[in-house]
């Protein structure tokens, strides 16, 4: 069986839980179709009396005695600091329901060790940021033989194709530390937009029935602010403070959560919803179908009718700069190992501030306000720019001259289809 990954399927593994808007139709579709469940890509409901919290006391005792042994194992990870310097690296950051991914290459490439996960979650909590899981990954056939590393029946591997070679997926599974909303094993964890906002969690108890979880669901990812990178680590900037009416809204959840008063909590979430602009609305919608939709197995994908292969226009582009740069820079091949996982970072990144400006690359940025393009605009270079940074450590003078050549080539070519309209500008 292989299990050698590449270094882009690695480093980009987690680009794949943000898939572009064709994937997120498909699963906002299916979703809504009539008799099916509104929130059944992001996870089932599990008992909020003993699969909601640690110790996850509804698991078989193997299972909970391993996750003590990972726990202890890993201790020595517990900060970001501590995991970048045990060769973790930071990629995406903050996604919504996960945390920031911190993805160890050579873990990668070597199996799943239960005691050893490829990736870390981190998330910011109370100001800081908490170890609240992990994750392992590994590349082989759809219907792979590895085995499940858990007892459970809630424990099974999610998959993403288009970061593998043909025929064959990328195979991942979470293991949470903290409470979660949908169990210990769950692909999402709808708690972490409150935790990091600090608003107090609904009671878990809720999430089984079909219309409060998918109340509970938007409210999380409504919590979470556009995304503002800034340089070095991948972390959003500081997001702009909610208006006064808004933050009403907030704490009158917040109450309600506290007091586990479900019918004023529904209340407070059915104003707070209603009060989302349009942008907001299509961007917590994108947010739920997309993540949702990367959360399953291909199997479960082709039997809700959603393509696998939505991502392969955005990861051509992606191809095609590389190979671009590997043919003009004439870079070795330890080069190209290097600079590839920056590269698609960098370029993630830039997708995911259009995305979540709502655009697709390179055009229609004349739809935007003035400030906004700006934003935009500050956004882009400032991702440039650490790219540009980490690109210095691993390309000669002549290599970075023709780089930088390369990168105002591709400048003056998004320019021109934004038609004036750019962020650059």
């Amino acid at each position: 069986m292989s299990r050698i990954m590449s270094v882009l399927s690695v480093t980009v593994a987690v680009t794949a839980l943000i898939a572009p808007r064709s994937a997120l139709a498909q699963a906002q579709d299916h979703a809504h179709e009539p008799g099916t469940e509104a929130h059944s890509h992001v996870g089932a409901a599990v008992s909020c009396e003993t699969l909601a919290t640690p110790p996850w006391a509804g698991l078989p005792d193997m299972d909970r005695l391993k996750m003590t042994a990972l726990r202890q194992e890993i201790t020595a990870l517990s900060t970001p600091e501590l995991a970048i310097a045990a060769g973790f690296r930071p990629a995406l950051g903050d996604i919504p329901g996960m945390g920031v991914h911190y993805v160890n290459l050579a873990r990668s490439r070597d199996g799943v060790d239960i005691n050893a996960p490829d990736h870390l979650m981190f998330a910011e909590m109370d100001g800081t940021d908490k170890l609240v899981g992990a994750a392992y990954a590994f590349v082989d056939v759809p219907n792979t033989d590895e085995p499940i590393p858990f007892e459970s029946d809630l424990a099974t591997w999610h998959d993403h194709p288009r970061f593998a070679p043909d025929g064959q997926t990328l195979h991942m599974l979470h293991i949470w530390f903290i409470p979660s909303s949908n169990g210990p094993f769950a692909g999402l964890n709808f708690w972490l937009p409150y935790r990091t906002a600090g608003v107090a969690i609904p009671s878990s108890c809720w999430m089984a029935d079909d219309a409060d979880a998918l109340r509970i669901q938007t409210v999380s990812f409504a919590l979470v602010p556009p995304r503002r990178f800034g340089l070095q680590t991948g972390r959003q900037a500081e997001a702009e403070a909610p208006s006064p009416e808004r933050m009403e809204m907030i704490a009158a959840l917040d109450a309600a959560a506290i007091a586990v008063d479900h019918d004023a909590w529904v209340a407070a979430a059915d104003v707070f919803i209603a009060d989302l602009s349009d942008s907001e609305r299509t961007r917590v919608q994108g947010r739920l179908g997309n993540l949702g939709a990367n959360q399953m197995s291909s199997a479960e994908r082709d039997a809700a009718g959603i393509a696998q292969d939505a991502n392969d226009d955005r990861l051509g582009d992606f191809e095609e700069r590389i190979e671009e740069f590997q043919t003009r820079l004439n870079l070795t091949d330890d080069q190209l190992d290097d600079m590839r996982p920056v590269m698609a970072e960098s370029f993630e990144k830039i997708l995911l501030a259009l995305d979540d400006a709502g655009l697709e690359q390179g055009g229609g940025r004349e739809s935007l306000s003035r400030r906004d393009r700006i934003r935009l605009g500050r956004q882009i270079r400032d991702i440039q720019e650490e790219t540009d940074k980490e690109i210095r450590e691993i390309l000669d003078g002549d290599e970075m001259e023709e780089y930088e050549k390369i990168q105002e080539e591709r400048r003056e070519q998004l320019r021109a289809r934004s038609q004036g309209g750019g962020a650059d500008q």
